[in-house]
């Protein structure tokens, strides 16, 4: 197969006994996508070693994760000497997963903090 997304890939899952005609072959894409979303155009080239190749194309679209988001940091900082002094200050979010009835890897989630004065990240 070409074009599926990283992580997927195709699997035969049953075949019809050997000297039995017609023979039949299942086979279905399984895995975790770990790709990013898009949309993933896919050639399969099926044969049975006599008749010619023939490709079998379908699409897997790849949908991002659901998921909530929910700032933890604090909410104002005072610089030491007042004025425009600079302060550090580190941003955090708590994400979770959503109930959409597929679990995702938020471990890959990223979140940008935005200055709401500003408009910087």
């Amino acid at each position: 197969a070409t074009g599926l997304p990283a992580g997927l890939s195709v699997v035969k899952t049953s075949q019809t006994n050997n000297g039995v005609r017609p023979s039949t072959a299942t086979w279905a894409v399984q895995g975790t996508v770990t790709a990013p979303p898009g949309r993933y155009p896919v050639t399969i080239n099926v044969s049975d070693g006599v008749s010619p190749v023939q490709p079998v194309k379908f699409t897997v679209d790849v949908t991002a994760e659901s998921a909530a988001a929910a700032y933890t940091g604090p909410t104002s900082a005072a610089a030491p000497r007042g004025g425009d002094d600079a302060v550090d200050l580190t941003l955090t979010a708590n994400v979770t997963q959503v109930p959409d009835g597929t679990a995702g890897d938020l471990s890959r989630a990223t979140a940008a903090f935005v200055d709401t004065t500003t408009g910087q990240t």
